[in-house]
């Protein structure tokens, strides 16, 4: 069976760490190796990993500090055919990597990595699923912070972005695909996301109104993800992936002009929005479809490049 190493990322996750290994045992006892890259914690998160058995790096505070970064990092002290990507706070609910078997015998078709179902969990212990419109074998539209990849062909591809803060997976993928690759969905790959948010109300919100110092870091991420596209020379692939925030962008700005002129061309075009949006998402991401319109416009003036920094512990 091919090999396999495990990514994980964290930062003051110590309390997260004493379960994430005994949540995802069956998993982690088959890996070759395990990667645990902190985002400079100020608890005894590098300890815990360290006394786990784990290869334990620490990103440097003066560098960037983003989970792509901690990612980029990581996948660059593996040597194995294929990398987990896994948060601190995720639990993995399948039994064995057996279906690696048949992800390496799908590479001569131009599969080079999976992912699957997110379901968060919330403080108050109600969950949300994270539907996805593609069919249960079919090619991704995108995918969330969990991805089980071929090691050559993400570092092909260029790795992750360290600069992009949020929606790295998006402006990965949108690389991904520029170079033909493509990343595939497996039923049984169920991923269960212990968030902090307590609740969807509150994740709707923070969409508009950044109200923390997480939330405004990350607020521009989108945008960010277009401007490293564009310089990857991937914003086609990026579109593909992500079209719901251009789009709306575009039909603000002829409802506002043709608004003026006719009424009921603005009817028409909200519909058309709505359509557009439902048949690639659902009904509860119209409400926060503005707000990465939004997110997207200021994230286009806030991508820098800074060089990472990091260590091995």
């Amino acid at each position: 069976m091919p090999t396999i190493a495990i990514v994980i990322i964290g930062r003051n996750a110590a309390g997260l760490l004493l379960n994430v290994q005994q949540r995802n045992l069956a998993i982690f006892s088959q890996a070759q190796r395990i990667v645990y890259v902190d985002s400079n914690s100020s608890d005894q998160s590098c300890s815990l990993a360290k006394a786990n058995g784990w290869t334990v790096i620490r990103l440097d505070p003066g560098s960037v500090l983003s989970a792509a970064a901690g990612r980029h990092a990581g996948a660059l002290h593996c040597r194995e055919d294929y990398i987990l990507f896994l948060d601190v706070d995720m639990e993995l609910q399948i039994p064995s990597f057996e279906f690696l078997n048949s992800l390496d015998q799908l590479r001569s078709q131009g599969v080079d990595g999976a992912s699957g179902s997110i379901v968060d969990i919330f403080p108050t212990g109600s969950r949300h699923t994270r539907h996805s419109p593609e069919p249960p074998m079919g090619d991704l539209l995108h995918f969330g912070g969990i991805l089980l990849i071929d090691r050559k062909a993400l570092l092909s591809a260029g790795n992750w972005n360290p600069n992009v803060i949020a929606h790295e997976e998006d402006e990965l993928y949108a690389r991904l695909r520029k170079s033909g690759r493509r990343i595939i969905r497996l039923p049984e790959m169920v991923c269960l996301h212990y968030t902090d948010q307590t609740s969807r109300l509150r994740s709707l919100i923070m969409n508009y109104i950044p109200l923390t110092a997480k939330e405004r870091r990350v607020f521009p991420g989108l945008g960010m993800a277009f401007r490293s596209a564009w310089r990857a020379g991937s914003t086609i692939d990026l579109l593909k992936i992500t079209p719901e925030p251009a789009v709306t962008a575009l039909a603000i700005a002829l409802i506002l002009c043709l608004g003026c002129w006719n009424g009921w061309f603005s009817v028409i075009l909200l519909v058309l929005w709505i359509g557009f949006v439902m048949t690639r998402r659902s009904l509860p991401y119209l409400a926060v479809c503005p707000a990465k319109t939004l997110q997207m416009m200021v994230g286009l003036f806030c991508y820098r490049r800074k060089p990472l920094l990091y260590n091995e512990i």
